[in-house]
């Protein structure tokens, strides 16, 4: 980590990876060692079940370890994301995920409805897949606080730009970026 001025690290994670109690040990030893991050956020890409998911956050949670649903909406269900509610942080909704196949209106109505019920259950909630002015409007339009997609840059190697990358990209106007 002394090698980058990033310290802020999130992490996808599987099902089997977010469950697995060696991974999970790791990670926390590396968030709480003096070489580890300033910030780490687990991303878990496949929900199966809120037992499971409440076990295994207490571990990330003790740690500090921030835990994000990633892709609810489209690879993770209300059915699935529902239960695990009070053992996240936040969650992330892939708009790119449903571009093709859903019209503008009902994906508005999509992220709105996401967005709500990170709100009402006091969560973080990103909009992914933000490409175009039309996609940062409509994250404008429904309050989104963090926004992260093409529009804002493409991933490029670790080291490449991490000055411009520490610096603000867009106005405080606008959502922030992750």
């Amino acid at each position: 980590m002394s090698r980058t001025k990033l310290q802020s690290f999130n992490m996808n994670l599987t099902a089997a990876q977010f469950e697995d109690m060696e991974v999970a040990d790791a990670l926390t030893q590396f968030a709480e060692s003096p070489e580890g991050p300033d910030k780490l956020t687990v991303e878990i890409t496949n929900l199966t079940d809120s037992q499971t998911t409440r076990r295994i956050s207490s571990i990330y949670r003790a740690a500090h370890v921030d835990i994000l649903i990633d892709d609810v909406g489209s690879d993770n269900s209300i059915e699935l994301v529902q239960g695990s509610l009070p053992y996240i942080n936040g969650m992330k909704f892939a708009m790119q995920n449903l571009r093709k196949s859903m019209s503008n209106e009902e994906l508005y109505e999509r992220v709105k409805f996401w967005r709500e019920l990170a709100t009402k259950n006091n969560l973080d909630f990103i909009l992914e897949g933000v490409e175009t002015d039309e996609d940062l409007e409509l994250a404008r339009k429904l309050n989104v606080r963090f926004v992260q997609g093409y529009y804002f840059g493409k991933p490029e190697p670790a080291g490449k730009k991490i000055e411009q990358q520490s610096e603000s990209l867009i106005p405080n106007s606008l959502p922030e970026t992750i």
